[in-house]
């Protein structure tokens, strides 16, 4: 939903009228809120921004950044407008889930598309409410480690859902002791 991101990837497709960009971000109810966008020394943080200012303004601090100096980091503010993934009536195939906290709302507006699909999904950062929503809707976490996916494992980033239909395509990539 970022306006300067959203534009750069309509410039980039303008000829390809097959691709649609849909500048929106996606939550568990339509409406509008605030993008945050981190900026810090004035270099743009956009895969920071966050529709909670708490997490678009922690991301950056002494822990991540040498020599951070708070006076430096502002945060951008952007009006989006809001959309469920259910209200795009697709049938992916892969979903991939990065939203620097707004996970839970994420797959809870995609209920109908989750349960339909069984889309591979691929989240960052899983906590387990978002597990336990996906496997209600018959998606299992994973870990891909060393060419091999570890049933149940969500430690790492990038956890990866599979429905039982994904499992069997996989089947030889899954740990047989998981």
């Amino acid at each position: 939903p970022n306006p300067h991101l959203s534009g750069i990837l309509r410039s980039r497709y303008k000829a390809k009228p097959e691709i649609t960009i849909l500048e929106n971000a996606i939550s568990d109810a339509p409406g509008e809120l605030d993008l945050f966008v981190p900026r810090y020394r004035g270099f743009v943080y956009d895969g920071l921004a966050s529709l909670d200012k708490t997490s678009a303004s922690e991301w950056l601090n002494a822990d991540s950044v040498a020599g951070f100096d708070h006076a430096k980091l502002s945060i951008e503010q952007h009006k989006v407008k809001i959309i469920t993934l259910d209200s795009l009536d697709l049938q992916p195939d892969v979903v991939k889930i990065d939203v620097q906290g707004y996970e839970l709302q994420v797959v809870k507006g995609g209920a109908k598309t989750f349960t339909r699909s069984q889309p591979v999904t691929i989240i960052e950062t899983p906590n387990s409410s978002v597990v336990s929503l996906l496997a209600d809707y018959g998606l299992h976490p994973f870990r891909y480690h060393a060419g091999r996916l570890r049933r149940g494992d969500t430690s790492g980033l990038n956890t990866v859902f599979l429905g039982s239909r994904d499992q069997g395509r996989f089947k030889a990539f899954i740990d047989a002791g998981n």
